[in-house]
């Protein structure tokens, strides 16, 4: 067996369930990694961005979760944690896109909605077309209940 047939059978066989096509992304005022990053995970739909401190990950979920609900409609909820949620409604602000700030069901409403992964169950996860889980330190063990939690809330989520 050669290297890319041993890589090949790694690599996940899920389809994409992205946007076919990506917008125009210059109003976000990216730099040309984020653009590349949003992009991808606009056309792959289900995505992971794994970027490191300071790269601008705040900018890129704005971007990605304003690009989605463009083209869907709807409600787009971004789950992340107590000090950051406030964090990014301010990057929200700096591009002029509203992000409410959410405490329970009745917050949200038709664009990009924000609240802390401990609310998640004020909210119910089939409002929404689409979500973002700011902050990977939350999720990364595949074994922790709030990793299950979010599979099974969000799993037909497109």
């Amino acid at each position: 067996m050669n290297y890319n047939d041993f890589i090949g059978e790694k690599l996940s066989t899920i389809p994409p369930t992205g946007l076919a096509s990506v917008p125009d992304l210059s109003r976000y005022q990216m730099f040309p990694h984020q653009v590349d990053l949003v992009s991808w995970a606009i056309k792959r739909g289900r995505a992971a961005i794994f970027a490191d401190t300071g790269l601008g990950k705040s900018r890129m979920q704005v971007a990605w979760a304003d690009c989605v609900r463009q083209a869907a409609g709807g409600f787009v909820l971004i789950l992340a944690p107590l000090a950051v949620a406030s964090q990014t409604v301010l990057e929200g602000q700096s591009l002029s896109l509203g992000i409410a700030l959410c405490r329970e069901a009745a917050d949200a409403g038709p664009g990009i909605n924000i609240t802390n992964y401990d609310r998640l169950h004020k909210f119910n996860p089939d409002d929404f077309g689409a979500v973002v889980l700011d902050e990977s330190s939350c999720i990364k063990h595949h074994n922790t209940k709030t990793l299950q939690t979010l599979l099974s809330a969000f799993r037909e989520t497109p």
